[in-house]
């Protein structure tokens, strides 16, 4: 839905890479922001574009290019790899998600959250410090459009509970095929008999951007365009006509590893998403990616609606194009699928960056972020050095960190973290040196326990309670054991902040 606001002159333009435009007489420089949902970095193919299933003629991929990768969105533009996005309120403000206080809404619970601890916890609604915000102040004509995720309030209530108790050992059996304990569906496939138009809103969003730029250039002030797409987030959903585009030779198989050899973290997110109970099918598996692959060409599409709107505006050669995604997404690999997890398809993301001062043919490696390009990795406390990427979970005590070399290992296969301790603990306390994980893990923690102590307090009657629990999305897995599930919830609620547990096989 369309948000437009107007305003009168500027200086800074700011999105998740800062471009400054210098004072004087030209108009200030137009920003086109565009973020997608669950696009894993190596979705567009950058590194080998031989290699991509789909075609991309808006997000297009040349061949190699005096042995960097040549990366266009239309125009000439930089490829940004590695880029995290640690949430999607990262990438609005200009500041990290845990320093933003707020009080807990919708309903009002009268609990003052500390921070943007989870999807529900976002930004207040008189939050003023948005890009979006300092660039109307200073004169920019802003347009919003899509999704946006960025206040508190939002998502239902089964998901705040689940992302609440996330970790309390719950009771589970994998005997008989069971799939555990989980609380997302898997990973559903569905193709639908229509032709381009498979994603009817995101398209609307399309247009309505397309409009807003051509009306913006009929006006003298710089502008802003903001738009979010729910492309292409799970269930994965397409049609023959996109389908049909999608090389099946070129969509490969990811391995899988058994879940008794699974780290604890990898084995609880395989499980929590009802994939412990799969078996390596390739021909599912390739279902699955192929539409993937499919729903990605559809937002190639739907993305040149916007372009072709800046191209017809005549003010091409003054806007820069941000073009980025919420979150990556498995697609099957370490049998998961979806976000939710330290691997690179869930952290990464790509970033496309084009404009009138943005060096062309040229992909940077260094690390960026949503937040400000800096080496930041919040949700899962992971640093990358070199080639080096370390992870650690909880306080960092409870279960081994792990340690994969990203450039002899971009699959993340085999963990180096046994055989170098001394690399380990150089990462470690340089991680530390960046932000204290373990306080910020147990505030977490405490934030987690005193919103779910607030719910359970307001059924005032645990037995009502006890059966609304077992009505959410887990219902399935709760009817395993009813009395030991609750009963895991009580443990976990006496547990210490600082004390983290996991589920293994």
């Amino acid at each position: 839905m369309g948000n437009p606001i107007r305003g009168g002159s500027l200086l800074i333009v700011a999105a998740s890479l800062l471009v400054c435009a210098t004072l004087g007489t030209a108009k200030q420089p137009n920003i086109l922001f565009v973020i997608d949902e669950s696009t894993d970095a190596k979705a567009y193919f950058a590194k080998n574009p031989e290699k991509a299933p789909m075609p991309l003629p808006n997000l297009r991929v040349p061949a190699h290019v005096m042995n960097s990768y040549h990366y266009h969105v239309r125009r000439q533009s930089a490829f940004f790899l590695p880029d995290a996005s640690p949430c999607m309120l990262s990438q609005p403000n200009f500041d990290l998600i845990h320093h933003i206080p707020h009080q807990q809404t919708n309903p009002s619970t009268g609990l003052f959250v500390t921070g943007a601890w989870n999807n529900y916890e976002g930004l207040p609604e008189n939050y003023d410090l948005k890009y979006s915000d300092v660039l109307h102040k200073g004169g920019y004509n802003v347009g919003i459009f899509g999704k946006t995720d960025f206040t508190a309030g939002g998502h239902t209530v089964d998901a705040r509970v689940t992302a609440w108790t996330n970790k309390v050992n719950f009771p589970f059996t994998l005997q008989n095929g069971s799939a555990g304990w989980y609380d997302e569906t898997g990973p559903l496939v569905r193709t639908v008999n229509v032709s381009k138009v498979v994603h009817v809103s995101d398209w609307n969003h399309a247009n309505q951007t397309a409009k807003f730029i051509a009306d913006a250039a009929t006006h003298d002030e710089p502008w802003l365009a903001y738009v979010g797409f729910d492309i292409v987030h799970p269930d994965y959903v397409s049609s023959p006509y996109w389908l049909d585009q999608v090389d099946m030779d070129k969509v490969t198989v990811p391995e899988w590893i058994p879940l008794d050899q699974l780290h604890p973290e990898d084995f609880q997110a395989t499980m929590k998403k009802n994939m412990a109970n799969l078996t390596h099918d390739p021909a599912f598996i390739k279902s699955v990616r192929q539409h993937y692959y499919g729903m990605i060409a559809e937002y190639d599409a739907i993305l040149g609606v916007v372009l072709d709107a800046v191209e017809a505006s005549g003010e091409a050669d003054n806007t820069y194009i941000f073009v980025t995604s919420d979150h990556g997404d498995m697609n099957m690999e370490h049998q998961q699928y979806y976000k939710m997890t330290y691997y690179d398809p869930s952290a990464r993301v790509p970033l496309i960056v084009t404009g009138p001062t943005v060096q062309a043919n040229v992909t940077y490696e260094n690390l960026t972020s949503h937040l400000d390009f800096f080496p930041t990795f919040l949700e899962l406390a992971n640093v990358r050095k070199d080639d080096y990427k370390y992870v650690t979970f909880g306080s960092g005590k409870e279960v081994a960190p792990r340690l994969f070399n990203m450039r002899e290992d971009p699959l993340e296969m085999n963990d180096l973290a046994p055989s170098n301790p001394s690399l380990v603990a150089e990462l470690d306390a340089e991680l530390r040196s960046y932000w204290d994980y373990p306080s910020i893990a147990s505030t977490a923690e405490s934030y987690n326990k005193d919103s779910f102590a607030l719910l359970r307090a307001s059924f005032n009657d645990e037995d009502k309670f006890k059966a609304y629990l077992a009505t959410l999305r887990w219902s399935t897995s709760w009817s395993y054991d009813p009395e030991g599930s609750y009963a895991a919830i009580e443990a976990w609620l006496k547990t210490p902040n600082s004390t983290f547990e996991w589920a293994f096989p």
